[in-house]
């Protein structure tokens, strides 16, 4: 169950969170991040992402920091596994177990 819960299926192309998350990790405005999928009525899911960002970005706009977010996937990821939804968050989730904790939509 754990794994297949992990996994968003993408129109028939399969992205794993831990792989974009990786990704966004080595993006410069990125202190922590979780990548999840969401329902999409066209293509069964879509990414999504809560981004806990890092200290000196306090002073930038929201819409920039997703430009640059956005961007850094552009580079790095396939157009599938760009988050299309980027939330900002203030702390991190993370269990008892020290796992990230992230929504899960069926």
């Amino acid at each position: 169950m754990g794994r297949n819960s992990d996994l968003i299926n993408v129109g028939g192309q399969k992205a794993f969170p831990s792989e974009i998350e990786s990704v966004l990790l080595n993006c410069s405005v990125v202190g922590d991040c979780i990548v999840y999928g969401e329902k999409n009525p066209i293509t069964g899911m879509h990414v999504a992402c809560d981004i806990l960002l890092n200290k000196n970005t306090e002073n930038k706009d929201i819409s920039t920091l997703r430009a640059i977010i956005k961007n850094h996937c552009k580079n790095h990821l396939d157009t599938y596994k760009i988050p299309v939804r980027i939330n900002f968050i203030d702390h991190s989730k993370i269990s008892d177990r020290f796992k990230k904790i992230r929504k899960r939509e069926v």
